[in-house]
């Protein structure tokens, strides 16, 4: 029987595919995986191999790219992990079956292109709309920290979904007339933009701003544009303003009362109990130092008069124990940690302690000042001793220098594919690092480190190697959609390890592929008003 189709349908079954993982890339690991293995077995099935053999010949950026993938195999020789190992390399098997699917296959249709990019913003809308609604409770599940909101794919990968999806409802809302399909673009793009602001996500917003800049230079230069270029830059300069304004405000929230390195101390509280003042804490809030005038036996007697959340026991909703959270809350409204100070608390200051807060300036906050607060908070807690579990960038800070430490112990091939696990742990058993065991798992958060620590310096630097050559040797840097790809995903390998995820490795593969072989003439550009078609 021949079960062999046409080659119109395989084409279809090629496009069904690529909808799936575009589809996928916000809302299912699973659809992500089909998508995958769904291509390459069609393009078994298709045949044509002599066809493919040509176009592999024509595009040798090709080769680049599966020899990411080969290098992390090769890397299983000496690994000291050979089942993380394996498990590291199925990950990574989209390096391997898209680039070379799509790079031995003809360029999409326009409307198949512009499809699959609305479908990848169809599914970051919807992803960002269940992960707002969890956040705000209006879906229940039990989280502690509003990363966890994010339940379909991690927060800082949502939040890079999040900025191309921006900046291609920005493509589209100058490439069409038509006024609803400009509506649409403003809303969904406002949306998006709002959304990371409210989980504060500062990766996102720090990816989104940077990319624009530099997008909105090349772009200006390329096209010789310098009205949109002055327009555009005069946006960035009021949005960097509004954010800097509300940074700098909560840096001075966080110095306002400094001056006074030792406060006034007192010996007993008024029911007679002993203060402790632990001076050499370096724990600030608003400024005052929170570990002194503390009276433990008074906090614990009148917290537990006033609250079901016992002072020696409980942890608040965020995971913090309640009498740490307590404290640092009497010190942000310059309380006294005793009986007194506890008196003082509103009922709704009860409630938000018991929910996690720290500070009573939390819930006048806007996020982006919250979360500038917060990592100043972190950093001088971190630089001054204190420990940094559970702290994003701190905990950054201590496995980059994990990082650094074993890449040069191994600077020509690394530890091997999959052993990252336990390179990490001896050199934390060894280096008295004050970062607890429970977190000693976290990778580098940089994918040029992570590869070096894998593979060796040479390696990481062919990877770099490996981002460049194949968009100069298919002519893609003067492609508005490959630029705003290619800017967004090399900020992202500089605050995380993307490729060490599967969403993370898809999107990469995926999009990198499609923008470099799939993309047709009338998408591809430089400018961002609607082109011709090719006519050719």
């Amino acid at each position: 029987m021949d079960f062999t189709f046409g080659k119109q349908y395989h084409r279809w079954l090629y496009f069904i595919g690529l909808m799936g993982i575009a589809a996928g890339l916000s809302v299912s690991k699973v659809l992500i995986s089909i998508g995958t293995i769904w291509i390459g077995v069609n393009w078994l099935w298709e045949g044509g191999y002599s066809s493919k053999w040509r176009l592999l010949l024509a595009r040798r950026s090709v080769l680049i790219l599966i020899s990411i993938f080969v290098l992390h195999l090769i890397g299983l020789l000496w690994t000291s992990d050979l089942q993380d190992g394996l498990h590291d390399v199925r990950i990574k098997l989209p390096l391997l079956i898209i680039p070379l699917v799509v790079g031995t296959s003809e360029p999409l249709n326009k409307k198949q292109f512009e499809s699959l990019l609305i479908l990848f913003c169809i599914g970051v809308i919807f992803a960002s709309v269940r992960t707002y609604l969890i956040a705000t409770g209006t879906i229940y599940k039990k989280i502690i920290d509003l990363r966890q909101a994010s339940d379909l794919v991690p927060l800082i990968r949502l939040a890079l979904f999040s900025a191309l999806s921006i900046l291609l409802f920005g493509r589209w809302f100058f490439r069409n007339t038509e006024w609803y399909i400009r509506v649409a673009c403003v809303l969904g793009g406002l949306w998006l933009l709002c959304f990371m602001i409210y989980m504060q996500s500062l990766t996102g917003l720090v990816v989104l701003v940077a990319s624009t800049t530099l997008i909105a230079c090349i772009m200006t230069i390329l096209n010789k544009r310098k009205k949109l270029f002055i327009a555009m830059m005069a946006v960035l300069v009021l949005v960097l303003s509004w954010c800097g304004f509300y940074v700098v405000r909560a840096y001075n929230d966080f110095y306002a009362l400094r001056g006074n390195e030792i406060p006034k101390l007192y010996s007993h509280s008024v029911t007679g109990q002993a203060y402790e003042h632990s001076l050499d804490i370096p724990i600030y809030e608003n400024g005052n130092k929170v570990m002194v005038n503390v009276c433990w036996v008074d906090l614990m007697c009148e917290w537990n008069k006033r609250s079901e959340f016992l002072f020696q026991k409980s942890r608040d909703r965020k995971g913090g124990y309640i009498a740490f959270t307590l404290t640092r809350y009497l010190a942000s409204k310059g309380l006294s940690r005793d009986s007194i100070g506890v008196s003082k608390l509103s009922e709704t200051e009860i409630r938000a302690i018991e929910n996690g807060s720290t500070n009573y300036l939390d819930g006048e906050r806007n996020p982006i000042e919250k979360r500038a607060y917060q990592v100043f908070w972190e950093m001088y807690n971190y630089f001054h001793g204190g420990d940094p579990s559970g702290s994003s960038i701190t905990m950054r800070l201590e496995v980059i220098s994990a990082a650094l430490h074993n890449s040069a112990a191994r600077p020509w091939i690394g530890s091997g594919t999959g052993s990252q696990m336990k390179t990490y742990t001896a050199y934390y058993a060894s280096a008295d690092t004050r970062l607890q065991e429970k977190w000693q798992w976290l990778h580098a958060h940089n994918q040029f480190l992570s590869i070096a620590v894998t593979l060796g310096i040479p390696a990481a630097l062919f990877f770099i190697f490996s981002l460049w050559w194949p968009a100069r040797s298919m002519r893609r840097w003067k492609s508005f959609l490959y630029v705003a790809f290619f800017v967004i995903v090399c900020l992202s390998f500089l605050d995380d390890d993307t490729l060490e995820t599967q969403q993370g490795v898809t999107f990469y593969a995926f999009f990198n592929c499609l923008l470099l072989y799939a993309m047709p003439f009338a998408s591809s550009r430089t400018s961002l008003e609607q082109p011709e078609e090719n006519p050719s």
